[in-house]
C-alpha cells in the first residue's frame, strides 16, 4: 500500500513538473513574441525617423543651394 501512495506521488509530481514546464515554455513564447513585437515597432520607427530627417536635410541643402544661386547672381 505504501508503495502504491510512493509509486503515486512520483507519478503526480512528474505530470505537475510537466505541467509547469509547459507552463513556462508559453510564458517564454509569449515574452518572446511581445519583445519581437516591440523591436519591430522601435525599428519601424528609427526608419521613419530616418526618413524624415533625409527629407528635412534634403530641404534644407535645396534652400542653400537657392540662396547661394540668388547670392551669385544679384552679385
Amino acid at each position: 500500500m505504501a508503495a502504491t501512495a510512493v509509486a503515486d506521488m512520483e507519478v503526480g509530481t512528474a505530470l505537475a513538473a510537466d505541467e509547469v514546464s509547459v507552463a513556462v515554455d508559453a510564458v517564454t513564447a509569449a515574452v518572446a513574441g511581445e519583445i519581437t513585437v516591440a523591436a519591430g515597432i522601435i525599428i519601424g520607427e528609427a526608419v521613419r525617423v530616418e526618413a524624415d530627417t533625409m527629407a528635412e536635410a534634403d530641404t534644407t541643402v535645396e534652400a542653400v543651394t537657392t540662396v547661394a544661386a540668388d547670392t551669385t547672381a544679384a552679385d
